[in-house]
């Protein structure tokens, strides 16, 4: 930077930027593991207003999916669904990771969807893709630490922790996490909290 012209100058600095929200990232995500190997995850269980949390998750990537024109939709059943037992916060996180993984991986013009149902024993939150998919091989890893499929699922912004500390969370409400092909091509996770 200190050699560069005015120009190079701005570009550096926004690779520097970037770096550091990366590692930023990382760190976190790497405290988060941490925590969960010494079960010391800081959960608070509550009422919690679930429609309200995929809404804001909702607002909160349409600006990176506008960006790769991705049509970002969620479908919400008329009544509020309201969880007696839930860290709303870690079940935001849960829902970020597979946006975040959704959009990532899933190409210009492409669409991701998410969706929620209520059951008299679950709610069921669906977060599904017209991307790239999984091959059946990595469905079976796609959880583990550190695990990425291959080269077309390599992103820089992606360490192949975050579905793992999803699924450490999921597991933290007994609930479940799995991932299937969408129709059509693309990948849907589906996380299911008992109530």
């Amino acid at each position: 930077m200190e050699k560069g012209t005015e120009e190079q100058k701005k570009e550096f600095s926004s690779i520097a930027y970037k770096e550091g929200q990366r590692l930023s990232r990382l760190t976190s995500d790497l405290l988060t593991l941490a925590r969960g190997n010494n079960q010391i995850y800081q959960a608070s269980f509550g009422r919690t207003e679930l429609d309200t949390i995929i809404l804001d998750c909702y607002e909160a990537f349409c600006v990176s999916a506008r960006e790769k024109n991705i049509r970002l939709s969620v479908e919400l059943p008329d009544n509020a669904l309201i969880a007696e037992h839930m860290d709303g916060e870690r079940i935001k996180q849960v829902i970020a990771i597979l946006l975040d993984n959704a959009i990532s991986y899933t190409q210009e013009n492409g669409s991701v969807c998410m969706k929620c149902q209520e059951t008299s024993k679950a709610f069921c939150i669906e977060v599904s893709d017209n991307g790239i998919g999984i091959d059946n091989k990595s469905k079976t890893k796609i959880f583990d630490r550190f695990y990425r499929v291959d080269d077309s699922r390599t992103s820089k912004s992606h360490f192949g922790l975050g579905l793992c500390i999803a699924k450490e969370i999921v597991d933290l409400h007994r609930g479940t996490i799995t991932v299937s092909d969408t129709d059509g091509g693309g990948a849907t996770f589906t996380v299911k909290l008992l109530k």
